[in-house]
């Protein structure tokens, strides 16, 4: 099985804090209920918000246009959900170093070395593991990074979006 071949290597320790509004958009929550892992932490239903910066207001509505969750929950429920289907996690084991070798990756953490067909970086914006694998010349690496943006972006009022 797929499962016992994936290995979780989380720096941190669940649960934990982790600031972050903790916003579930419609096509997460989608992705949840495919993979069948239930949103049962506690949670708030939102079905509209409104942004403000100096000089402008963004107001978005739409029947269950969120949810929001305590990451910290949200988190270790996830976890716990990857390890009930036999996936191995490993936490407070974080990510040292990573280079190609041949065929591979080598990952390295303070514990072990791991060699893997595929990584794939869950470790934010600031992806230490994009840096580490992707040439800052996106163009000349093409084949080493997948990207997909999903969003759900009902604008309502008087807003106007030109795609930037």
């Amino acid at each position: 099985a797929l499962a016992s071949r994936v290995l979780v290597l989380e720096r941190a320790r669940h649960p934990r804090p982790k600031v972050c509004a903790g916003g579930l958009i419609p096509h997460a929550l989608a992705c949840l209920e495919e993979l069948g892992v239930a949103l049962d932490v506690p949670h708030v239903v939102v079905d509209r918000a409104r942004v403000e910066v100096p000089g402008r207001r963004v107001e978005v509505e739409g029947h269950r246009f969120c949810a929001v969750v305590r990451r910290a929950e949200f988190d270790a429920a996830l976890i716990a959900a990857v390890r009930a289907r036999g996936v191995e996690v490993r936490e407070e084991e974080p990510v040292r170093s990573l280079a190609r070798d041949r065929d591979a990756i080598v990952v390295r953490t303070d514990r072990d070395s791991y060699y893997a067909a595929f990584v794939i970086g869950a470790d934010g914006s600031g992806s230490f593991v994009r840096r580490s694998l992707v040439s800052t010349d996106v163009a000349a690496d093409r084949s080493a990074i997948g990207r997909a943006v999903m969003a759900d972006l009902p604008i309502a009022g008087d807003c106007r979006w030109d795609g930037h």
